[in-house]
């Protein structure tokens, strides 16, 4: 009984030192499908083929559950299908993943100003300007934000904070001669 019980524990080890490496390549695929998968998403998305995209972009996930970047692509296609509630979901999910990430914040302000939602969005832009104090379009949006609470002066100050970043930027230059 001893004999047969060494004998199993040897032919165990060597069937899983057989199988590891299998596994390991496994592993190490699933990133790369995963990037596929997303870029995939991105691609139909950009086609405008949204069902499809976010089929893709839910592979991605399935792939990689820690990918930010795919959450904050859900977000953008169910917003695109006109679904704000999981939107907003899939940008809080990304964010989650990834605290500093400009883009999804951005994204997650801007269904919140078409929710009406308005402190929220205003909170969101003005952490990716924290975030990130060169984001162009963080500013922009921000100062539009004030523009339809009709507050001038906060709309004046965000613009001019714009040029001193981006000294050409159209948008603030327009705005500021209105």
């Amino acid at each position: 009984m001893n004999r047969l019980f060494q004998h199993s524990v040897v032919v165990l080890f060597a069937l899983l030192f057989a199988v590891s490496p299998l596994v390991l390549a496994w592993a190490a695929e699933q990133p790369d499908a995963a990037q596929r998968e997303y870029e995939r998403g991105v691609a139909l998305l950009r086609k405008g083929d949204l069902a499809a995209a976010s089929e893709a972009t839910r592979k991605a996930i399935e792939l990689s559950p820690s990918s930010a970047d795919a959450h904050h692509l859900l977000g953008m296609i169910a917003f695109k299908e006109r679904k704000p509630d999981q939107a907003v979901e899939s940008f809080l999910h990304a964010l989650k993943l990834k605290p500093a990430y400009p883009e999804a914040l951005n994204d997650l302000a801007e269904v919140y100003r078409i929710q009406g939602k308005s402190a929220e969005a205003e909170q969101a832009l003005k952490r990716v300007i924290e975030i990130d104090p060169k984001h162009a379009d963080s500013y922009f949006d921000l100062a539009r934000l004030y523009e339809q609470r009709r507050d001038v002066a906060a709309a004046t100050r965000v613009y001019r904070s714009l040029l001193t970043v981006h000294p050409s930027h159209r948008g603030a230059l327009y705005n500021l001669t209105l």
